[in-house]
């Protein structure tokens, strides 16, 4: 088992990594990355231990695709619990023409 230090610098690295490539946002296929790399506890813990907070917002593909069909928010779990996270990323993808 990783110790948890550890686990959360590799965590640190791929979000200053994001940042410095000045990244709108992290896309993912794994949930379970997903749920490391966006887990609010984790990235307290990292400015604690690093002093920097990295806010790059992160979503799951699946996530992505739903908000580009034009999702139905009484269909998608993570919309209709007006997750703070989605709404930021919807708000980068309608507003920057880039992505």
């Amino acid at each position: 088992m990783i110790h948890e230090k550890d686990a959360l610098k590799l965590t640190y690295k791929k979000l200053r990594s994001a940042e410095n490539a000045n990244a709108d946002l992290i896309l993912m296929p794994c949930p379970t990355c997903l749920y490391t790399l966006s887990k609010l506890e984790f990235r307290e813990k990292m400015f604690k231990w690093y002093g920097e907070y990295l806010d790059i917002p992160t979503i799951h593909i699946n996530e992505l695709i739903a908000i580009l069909r034009g999702y139905e928010e009484e269909r998608c779990v993570y919309i209709r619990k007006n997750d703070p996270r989605i709404h930021e990323i919807y708000n980068i993808i309608t507003q920057n023409s880039n992505l």
